[in-house]
């Protein structure tokens, strides 16, 4: 296996971007956007406002914007190619490519009395959502939430999941989502918006 490079990066004149950032990588050499992680340690580098900020696949810069929000969970794209943004408070805004706000909606009050979101998990028409108390909301849109939100089965864990990954439904009118979780006592269970199960791998935690 060899992974060659083909050109560099338009930013390399910033090499640490992509460790100081949040990124979030669009299919088929789509474009990426960046805004700083608030987790890590930032070095001064002229102005102190962040931005959110796309770029074309070879790192040229296609726009820039101030970004004002504090706990961002995760970012992905959307099937439209559309920028969204998860927050802990159950929050969820979405950004054309040229960084203007399209949607704010959240997905369902009840994230903020379970302790808020840390962890998403997003597939081009929806996100999974765990919560502090271990608590999974799916949605099944990236517009809006009520009848496309669901509480999924209790994940019956002593401990926070170490990661979750939704696969998702056959076709964009269903609901049938289900989420792997990976738990840090070792089992790898399937949840759906009826059950949970352990789906047998032992060589964890994963």
């Amino acid at each position: 296996y060899r992974k060659p490079e083909v050109y560099p990066a338009q930013w390399s004149d910033d090499p640490d971007r992509l460790h100081l950032c949040l990124a979030a990588g669009a299919p088929f050499g789509g474009p990426v956007a960046t805004v700083r992680n608030e987790h890590v340690f930032q070095p001064v580098k002229g102005s102190l406002q962040t931005h959110l900020q796309t770029w074309t696949a070879a790192g040229r810069l296609i726009q820039s914007a101030p970004w004002v929000h504090t706990g961002l969970v995760t970012m992905g794209w959307s099937a439209q190619e559309t920028l969204v943004c998860v927050f802990e408070s159950g929050l969820i805004r979405t950004y054309s490519v040229m960084c203007e706000p399209l949607h704010v909606f959240t997905i369902d009050e009840r994230i903020k009395s379970e302790g808020g979101a840390i962890m998403a998990s997003l597939w081009p028409t929806g996100v999974a959502v765990l919560t502090r108390k271990s608590s999974l909301f799916v949605n099944t849109s990236l517009t809006r939430s009520e009848d496309a939100c669901h509480r999924f089965a209790d994940l019956r864990v002593p401990s926070a999941p170490l990661c979750i990954c939704a696969l998702p439904p056959p076709s964009e009118e269903s609901a049938d989502v289900q989420v792997i979780v990976g738990t840090a006592e070792g089992p790898v269970l399937m949840v759906d918006r009826h059950s949970t199960r352990d789906i047998g791998l032992t060589d964890g935690p994963f």
